[in-house]
């Protein structure tokens, strides 16, 4: 969702952002402080994964999750209206994404293909009967703010177990092709996205880097095993 017409902020730019935001508010309350705030580097002492747990657990509490709303877009991309296509010719049966925003949803609507989307946990149940393309949002959708996972905490926590199940049932005897996606959750657990009783079972996991770009020491490890 980073390319354009999208143009949303990467999770890192995101977050730099939002750091941004919260020491300009504190010079505008103290501004005999500008030296200390500039000494101030959260980004650099913290992994970006940690900073909304940081937020949250310093003051803003709930009120952190409604600001993920800036995550979203109206124009999907290439990389959505490929998804639809793939989907409209039956390449792919199901996406799993971790992000919030709502314009892969926006692209099978635009090219009306159609698409069953899966937040809540008894959507999971039911996806399992549904014949149409499944996207999985395991982290919560930005229409829903109960359902956004993205501090630590949350993640350290998990899927739930059902989740899990019914996404390693996705999983089986299929391709797997991982494109737009870091794999730094896997910090959280080797194993955070259910990819390894499929990879066990003999499934291919295959995974898609930027140019330039190395390869997360996790996912390195998942596919060794």
């Amino acid at each position: 969702s980073v390319a354009p017409p999208s143009n949303l902020p990467s999770w890192w730019e995101y977050n730099k952002k939002l750091i941004e935001q919260i020491k300009m508010g504190a010079l505008k309350l103290c501004p005999e402080a500008t030296d200390i705030l500039d000494s101030i580097n959260v980004e650099s002492k913290l992994p970006v994964q940690c900073i909304s747990q940081l937020v949250v657990s310093q003051g803003a509490g709930e009120s952190y999750f409604p600001l993920l709303e800036l995550l979203d877009g109206t124009d999907p991309n290439a990389n959505h209206f490929a998804l639809a296509e793939l989907a409209r010719q039956e390449k792919i049966e199901a996406v799993i994404t971790t992000n919030f925003d709502t314009l892969i949803e926006a692209a099978f609507r635009k090219e009306a293909v159609p698409l069953y989307t899966v937040v809540h946990g008894s959507e999971y149940y039911e996806a399992v009967g549904i014949s149409a393309c499944k996207l999985f949002k395991i982290h919560g959708t930005i229409h829903d703010h109960k359902t956004l996972i993205d501090t630590v905490n949350q993640k350290a926590i998990g899927l739930s177990a059902e989740k899990r199940r019914i996404l390693e049932g996705v999983f089986s005897d299929r391709e797997i092709l991982v494109i737009g996606f870091s794999g730094a959750d896997l910090d959280f657990d080797i194993d955070y996205i259910p990819f390894a009783r499929a990879l066990e079972e003999g499934g291919k996991l295959t995974w898609i880097l930027r140019p330039g770009c190395k390869p997360n020491p996790n996912v390195v490890a998942l596919q060794k095993k």
